[in-house]
Parts: structure tokens; C-alpha cells; sequence
């Protein structure tokens, strides 16, 4: 299941950040991911040269301190040995609502190269559970993370880039399994096959029941169905690390359509006739089921005019 970090208890007690932090001193020959259950702090370089920032450490203390924050008795004096004091506020305000109720979290961060000052970058699309009031529940945040003499990583700024992004992790992949299905029809409609596995393998849940339901007489028909349309998908809505929704806006031919393979007839009962220039909109729902994502519905409206530009959130 894809998916990073997902938060559904209280994860990270309040007092052993600080261990953390100190566990997150200057790196050995052989890193290893430091843990929360320490009771020793890493003894101090005895070298004057600066450790080199570890990505997976900045990474590791990002989710924690967000943990931290979800927390209903969090404070900013909590927060100081791993967040400055503007940092600690804006987290803690930025999860915590009037209902008192505590929220879980899913990260998908992104650790950027050290810059030449030695901090390093994170980027995040958050999501929070429950939604806060009036709002999406996804947040661009970027922070920046900077490390002191004996390499303990604080972080020394946050931004809320946006107010609603999508995970590219989730994205990328999503998008091109929404494109493979349009190459899989070419397979198993051009002829209709009901048992090509290249169905199985694109479509899940009512879209496949309903070529499931449809395709096997139209295949003892001997029909095909020709052209493929010209995809141009963007994100509309990110519902959670399992169901992507797609909008697409389609370019499609005048030659494309169902026909009867024995005599060429076109069978516009099945597809109906296409307008040169004609543009149709779309929206799919794409589920990941089975160990990849799948096609799972598909609606819209034909000859729509609809733009090809990207209008979804951006992309983290």
C-alpha cells in the first residue's frame, strides 16, 4: 500500500524529543537511524570539523516533531530543542483545532541536498486527520532544517507553501496507470476480448464489473473498437494514499468508434459519432489495489470543449 508515515496513535511522547535530537549527533563510519528509546545522549565530537547533515536523520526528526506537535498538551517550550520558537508555534497551530481533538498525520517528505550554510530542505504534502475547519486537509509545508557544531539538526524556518498539494509519489505512478488503461483498451477491445489479462491487470472495481457485464456479447459479435484519444490528465483530488481522483481532457478523432471486424460496418450505437476536433471530459477514480493502481470508474461528458491545461495542486 502506498503511503508514508501514517500516524494513527500517539506517536511520540513529548519528552523524548530531546533524546532524539541528541541522538541525532555526529555520524560514525557506519550511520545508523538513531531511536527514540535511547537513555544516553551521543557524546560530543572530539574533532572541530562539522559532521555532514544526514538526510534520513532530517527526515526521521521532520516526522517526529509534526508528531509532536498533534500532541493536546504540546507547547512551544516542548518543542525547543528540535524546533525554534516561531517553528514550534506554527506546527503546533498549524494541527491542533478548537475541538479538541487529537489529529494524525500522513507525510510524504522530500529531504533536499545540504546547502552551502550546511541546512537542509524538506519538502511535504501533509495531510491531516480529521480536517481541520474549512479546509482540504493537504498542506505544502517546507521547512529547512539547520545543525549546530556537533551535527544535531533544529528546524529554523516553515512555510505553508500552498493549501492543497498532491504527493508526486502518489501522482506520477497513478497518472501512468490511468494512461496504461487507455494502451490496455487497445488490447482488449481491439478485438473485444473479455479475458485478456491486460483488463484485469488496468480495471478493478464497477469499470471492470462493467466490461465484465458488457464485452462478452459484444465479443460474439466480432466488434473492435479503433483509436486510441489523446489523453491530457491532471490530479483533481487527492483522497488518500489509496484513491487518486483524475480529471482528462481528451482529444479525439472522427475514424475512431466500434466496428464489426467480418465487414467494416460502424456500429454507432455502441460509440456514438465523433465531430472533428471534438474534445470529451473525464474523470476516473484510480484505486491502488493488488500491489498497483488500478482504473476503478470512469464518467464524463462528450463533446465538452475542455481546456488541456494542468488545474490540479501542486505536485510535492
Amino acid at each position: 500500500m502506498p503511503g508514508r508515515y501514517l500516524s494513527l496513535r500517539r506517536v511520540v511522547p513529548l519528552a523524548a524529543l530531546a533524546l532524539f535530537a541528541a541522538a541525532c549527533g555526529p555520524a560514525s563510519s557506519e550511520p545508523v537511524t538513531p531511536t527514540l528509546d535511547s537513555t544516553t545522549a551521543t557524546s560530543a565530537p572530539t574533532s572541530t570539523t562539522l559532521p555532514a547533515p544526514r538526510p534520513h536523520v532530517v527526515e526521521e526528526l521532520w516526522i517526529q516533531v509534526w508528531a509532536a506537535a498533534t500532541e493536546l498538551d504540546a507547547t512551544v517550550a516542548s518543542l525547543a530543542d528540535v524546533a525554534t520558537p516561531e517553528v514550534a508555534a506554527a506546527m503546533i497551530a498549524a494541527v491542533q483545532g478548537d475541538d479538541g481533538v487529537q489529529r494524525t498525520l500522513i507525510h510524504f517528505p522530500v529531504i533536499g541536498d545540504p546547502v552551502p550554510d550546511g541546512s537542509v530542505e524538506v519538502n511535504d504534502c501533509l495531510t491531516i486527520d480529521p480536517r481541520l475547519p474549512e479546509t482540504t486537509g493537504d498542506f505544502w509545508y517546507r521547512g529547512s532544517a539547520a545543525f549546530d557544531g556537533d551535527g544535531t539538526p533544529r528546524f529554523a524556518s516553515l512555510k505553508e507553501m500552498s493549501h492543497g498539494c498532491v504527493p508526486a509519489e502518489l501522482a506520477t505512478p497513478a497518472i501512468a496507470a490511468y494512461e496504461d488503461y487507455w494502451d490496455a483498451q487497445m488490447e482488449f477491445l481491439n478485438p473485444v476480448d473479455a479475458d485478456h489479462p491486460r483488463l484485469f491487470e488496468t480495471t478493478t472495481g464497477d469499470l471492470l464489473a462493467e466490461f465484465l457485464r458488457t464485452l462478452p456479447p459484444l465479443e460474439a459479435e466480432g466488434i473492435e473498437v479503433r483509436g486510441r484519444p489523446e489523453t491530457h490528465p491532471w490530479i483533481l483530488s487527492y483522497n488518500s494514499p489509496t484513491e487518486i481522483l483524475i480529471a482528462d481532457c481528451q482529444l479525439v478523432h472522427p475514424e475512431d468508434g466500434a466496428y464489426v471486424i467480418a465487414t467494416g460496418e460502424r456500429r454507432d450505437d455502441l460509440i456514438p459519432p465523433i465531430v472533428d476536433g471534438q474534445r470529451d471530459q473525464l474523470r476516473a477514480s484510480v484505486w491502488f489495489v493488488d500491489g498497483r493502481w488500478k482504473v476503478g470508474a470512469v464518467s464524463g461528458e462528450l463533446d465538452f470543449g475542455c481546456e488541456f491545461d494542468d488545474f490540479g495542486d501542486p505536485k510535492v
